[in-house]
């Protein structure tokens, strides 16, 4: 093997290793993305379950305000979504264990505080 074919042969090694680096930082930019949008997520999740609760104990109606969280919900999932599919694969929304509420029986999140459909403290 001469010294040019060496060379060459080391440039595209040098080159695949570069295209494999920036891969897997691109795969981890995504996956800090979809952890940061599951947060938010949760969170507007957690806060939309308490307002319905604080609503329900003082027997108050507020459905604007409650329709802004579905509404802020419903953008996060969506920019979920639209991550995942740039990554090309599906991305499980809390794949955490669920329970039930003891008062509407809908499934809550294993962690969650209030239940997000009838507000009650579990």
């Amino acid at each position: 093997m001469d010294w040019n074919q060496l060379r060459n042969a080391a440039a595209n090694m040098a080159d695949k290793v570069v295209n494999a680096t920036g891969e897997v930082v691109e795969k981890g930019k995504k996956q800090v993305d979809i952890l940061n949008l599951e947060s938010r997520l949760a969170r507007a999740q957690r806060q939309l379950g308490a307002l319905v609760y604080s609503l329900a104990q003082n027997g108050e109606q507020q459905p604007d305000l409650v329709e802004q969280y579905i509404q802020e919900i419903a953008e996060i999932e969506q920019q979920l979504n639209d991550v995942a599919s740039e990554k090309k694969e599906t991305v499980t929304v809390f794949a955490k264990a669920v329970r039930l509420c003891s008062h509407c029986k809908e499934k809550v999140e294993e962690d969650a505080v209030y239940c997000p459909y009838c507000g009650q403290k579990l």
